[in-house]
């Protein structure tokens, strides 16, 4: 299937699905040396596929980088971001869990 990354014109426009997940007072997030470098951190999450809603892609995206079946997903926000450099801005609508 094809993720929901599109360019339009000089921004690439992208839908994601990304998952708060916390113990006590600490948010998991994932850190490496990515594009961004070392230090970088993201949260758990990647692109809503077509033909895909956020709740299954956040279930798929959880399957994937940890290995374990997502529990109960619950929308707690909707977020629209824009980002990066001139020449590679995004923009991006995300669906939180």
């Amino acid at each position: 299937m094809t993720d929901l990354r599109l360019p339009l014109g000089d921004v690439k426009f992208s839908v994601r699905a990304v998952l708060l997940c916390t113990r006590g007072d600490t948010l998991l997030t994932n850190c490496g040396p990515g594009e961004h470098g070392s230090g970088f951190h993201f949260l758990p999450g990647g692109a809503v596929r077509a033909d895909e809603d956020a709740a299954q892609a956040a279930a798929r995206e959880w399957h994937e980088e940890t290995g374990l079946t997502a529990g109960e997903l619950r929308l707690v926000g909707v977020v629209e971001s824009f980002f990066g450099p001139p020449g590679r801005r995004e923009h991006e609508i995300g669906f939180y869990y």
